[in-house]
């Protein structure tokens, strides 16, 4: 067969014998068809297997994370602590005071912290939003409602 990571080269015998003619114009014709085949010819890559079985395993765990990020990543633990509750907290008051047009909230993927986002950001509207007087930012109280106190601080 033509083809492969190769150089190919056609050698077309034929002869003059009359008895032989039309094996010989048949020999002729197939060498040109045959010279019009282009190769193209590549040297096979060395690959190190070990680097192979690297990036193999990468793309599990990657696709594991997808997939229990697809599911919502809630088998594998309870609900949020009040620690990273709180710390979601300060993460969606910087999101909404910055103005910025590249302002990010990441919230890792997981369908827990996202639903969690979404209670805060309710009690946030609930609560009449984040801007306080003279637009400063109020801190959200642990008891569900923005503010924390009657001197309106954040009950630190």
């Amino acid at each position: 067969s033509l083809g492969g990571n190769c150089r190919t080269t056609m050698v077309a015998t034929i002869t003059c014998d009359d008895q032989q003619l039309d094996e010989s114009i048949s020999t002729c014709h197939f060498a040109r068809r045959v010279a019009m085949v282009k190769n193209v010819v590549a040297m096979n890559e060395e690959v190190d297997p070990a680097a192979i079985i690297r990036r193999l395993r990468q793309e599990i765990r990657d696709l594991r994370e997808e997939v229990r990020m697809l599911k919502g990543g809630q088998e594998d633990r309870g609900p949020l602590t009040p620690d990273e509750i709180r710390r979601l907290q300060e993460q969606i008051e910087a999101y909404c005071a910055d103005n910025g047009p590249d302002a990010n909230l990441n919230l890792g993927g997981s369908m827990l912290f996202i639903r969690a986002a979404f209670d805060v950001f309710k009690k946030i509207v609930r609560a009449g939003g984040l801007m306080g007087p003279g637009g400063a930012i109020m801190k959200l109280g642990g008891g569900g409602g923005a503010g924390g106190g009657k001197d309106g601080g954040g009950g630190e």
